[in-house]
């Protein structure tokens, strides 16, 4: 595993730490030289039973969001399907002209489906596995792991990885 974890898809770094006075030195760092808020940063312990809630959040939130994702896409998904059944009919063979109700059914269905189906890839998040495991790994190896939430962050990621790599990250190995 490499010491910065770091994931184009993600907006969340993490980094391993050796001790606790070595993550809480890099998060002095952090919040001193990027300015970057308490909120934004969070520190996972080897013995840290929320180590699910500080890596993922409010459940109710993910599930508000979620349930979100699925309204919106199927909704999406309903109206391309209703505006190409519409040209079918309108414009299209005489099959899908002479039968209009099987037309609007036969594509509003599967478009309501494939909206749905696309919230559900988008709702399990599997950027997020990478950082999530090597977390996890990292946690079972008795180190430290500093979380670094970079949405809505004044400075870019690349910056707060040039800092982390200042720092005393180490790399964990799998065992």
């Amino acid at each position: 595993m490499t010491a910065i974890m770091n994931n184009t898809f993600d907006e969340r770094i993490a980094a391993t730490y050796s001790s606790v006075d070595k993550v809480k030195q890099a998060k002095a760092v952090l919040a001193r030289k990027l300015g970057l808020k308490d909120s934004k940063i969070k520190i996972i312990e080897p013995t840290d039973v929320a180590t699910g809630q500080k890596l993922e959040g409010n459940s109710r939130a993910i599930g508000a969001n979620m349930l979100n994702l699925h309204v919106k896409y199927a909704a999406i998904g309903l109206g391309i399907g209703l505006l190409i059944a519409l040209l079918l009919v309108l414009f299209g063979p005489t099959l899908t002209q002479s039968n209009p109700t099987f037309t609007f059914i036969a594509l509003i269905s599967p478009g309501i489906f494939i909206g749905t189906f696309y919230a559900g890839l988008r709702s399990l998040k599997p950027e997020h596995d990478i950082i999530n495991q090597q977390t996890v790994a990292a946690k079972q190896n008795d180190y430290w792991t500093l979380l670094i939430d970079t949405d809505n962050l004044p400075v870019t990621k690349e910056a707060v990885c040039e800092e982390i790599e200042r720092t005393d990250c180490v790399e964990v190995k799998e065992s």
